[in-house]
């Protein structure tokens, strides 16, 4: 096995709930914690590359096992094998432990109880402060008070979380991420996240049928942006592997001229802006 950015399989041997990937937005190795093992999830994004995803919420992990697989995982990172034991390439390092997987990890019913187990592995291990934990988020569980337990939590960890924000209109929402949402109550959601926890918005731009997001959709993006201050940044990605979704073939990777365009326009806006194309 080799770690590389066109390769981001759940599986690694030995281990069913955690597994490490080379990530272009982490910028470096991001051990996962994949609480859907069972492919659920109530979004199904265009560009999702999850194969068998369905729609509806994971059934509970065991937290035992995850707690096991968890510290064993980042004890042999940290000071046994290293990374080069799992291919990664030279000068890599590993930099978060990262909720995401193969489906959102907030609908979980164990969500907040897994917060707990990353805090305890951390603490054993000597690790709190020194690796960064990330939830990477629809934003959709916001509502629920054990979410926002748990993000409380999770900012006591010196997290940080990747509220997804691909559009800003009804169609945009409808045609990138298929799901039927209010744009003021989703930046409502991102607004709460952002003032319990540093939040970032993570964006993935593409084109459908060879053409790329109109102006119109942009411009709606970047006011949705602007009128959310006390975000971090924009992490903002392309496509760098197929789609999985089906009805998605005409999904295709942006140029990565186009995103820092992008880029561009949001930094004139003061919004700081990381690019992975």
């Amino acid at each position: 096995m080799s770690l590389t950015h066109d390769n981001h399989a759940r599986m690694l041997d030995g281990y069913t709930l955690v597994y490490a990937v080379l990530s272009r937005r982490a910028g470096g190795v991001s051990v996962g914690i994949n609480l859907c093992p069972d492919r659920r999830c109530n979004w199904q994004c265009a560009y999702c590359q999850v194969e068998g995803l369905q729609r509806g919420r994971p059934q509970p992990v065991d937290l035992c096992l995850l707690e096991q697989e968890l510290e064993h995982l980042l004890h042999a990172l940290v000071r046994g094998e290293g990374l080069a034991a799992l291919g990664a390439p030279d000068g890599a390092r590993l930099v978060d432990v990262a909720f995401s997987g193969d489906g959102e990890p907030t609908l979980s019913p164990v969500f907040p109880q897994a917060v707990d187990v990353l805090a305890r592995v951390l603490g054993r291990l000597g690790l709190h402060g020194l690796l960064r934990p990330v939830l990477i988020t629809n934003g959709s569980q916001l509502h629920r008070p054990e979410v926002v337990a748990a993000l409380s939590r999770f900012a006591d960890l010196e997290g940080e979380v990747w509220f997804k924000l691909d559009r800003a209109t009804q169609e945009g929402f409808a045609s990138a991420n298929r799901v039927r949402l209010s744009p003021q109550g989703h930046l409502q959601r991102a607004r709460r996240c952002a003032l319990l926890c540093p939040t970032w918005i993570q964006t993935c731009m593409f084109s459908e049928a060879g053409q790329p997001p109109s102006e119109s959709e942009v411009l709606a993006y970047l006011d949705a942006v602007g009128s959310l201050p006390s975000i971090r940044g924009v992490r903002l990605y392309g496509m760098a592997r197929p789609t999985s979704n089906a009805g998605s073939q005409q999904v295709t990777a942006l140029p990565a001229v186009w995103l820092e365009q992008l880029a561009t326009r949001l930094r004139a806006r003061n919004i700081p802006v990381q690019v992975a194309p």
